[in-house]
């Protein structure tokens, strides 16, 4: 009889211990979701900025007047941890740049919620820091197809690190 209670008492803890896990994960699967939306904001407020003069974008791309309504003033937006930047071309990129807060998050999988999540012409996804380009080939997204972009691994003052979370665009017809 005391064998039983105690294997009940050991299922418990095995079934509760592992829907935290669970729930750990989702968690933190929300937050990567999250975060890749917060970034795609960003990075259409920037290209709103630099769109009337692509040239002007050179450095940090000051989107606070672009933002919605909404997010204006919100700590993902006031942290630095997601920065867009240009590099005077027409070329601008946003990326997660994590804190010590942020070390958690896995960045493949916020690079993969951005291809997923993106449904613009946006170049998304990891940056390949050996052949300096964000993206590859792939399929059409809302009528443009999806080439890569080249970016240099030091734009606007951003040294960019291999698998970092991006979006990129090029604004130059």
């Amino acid at each position: 009889m005391y064998a039983l209670y105690v294997l009940g008492f050991v299922m418990l803890v095995v079934l509760l211990g592992s829907s935290t896990t669970e729930d750990r994960l989702l968690q933190r699967q929300a937050q990567e979701a999250a975060l890749a939306r917060q970034m795609i904001v960003q990075h259409h407020a920037a290209q709103l900025t630099c769109a009337p003069n692509p040239t002007a974008c050179s450095g940090t791309v000051d989107v606070a007047a672009r933002l919605p309504a909404d997010a204006q003033g919100a700590p993902a937006y006031q942290s630095g941890n997601i920065r867009t930047v240009g590099d005077g071309t027409g070329l601008i990129v946003t990326v997660f740049v994590p804190m010590v807060n942020n070390a958690d998050l896995v960045s493949g999988r916020v690079a993969a919620a951005l291809v997923k999540d993106s449904e613009s012409p946006f170049t998304t996804g990891s940056y390949d820091f050996a052949n300096q380009r964000v993206g590859a080939p792939g399929p059409t997204v809302g009528g443009t197809p999806r080439h890569g972009l080249a970016v240099p691994r030091g734009i606007g003052g951003v040294t960019l690190r291999d698998r970092l979370p991006i979006i990129a665009t090029d604004l130059t017809p």
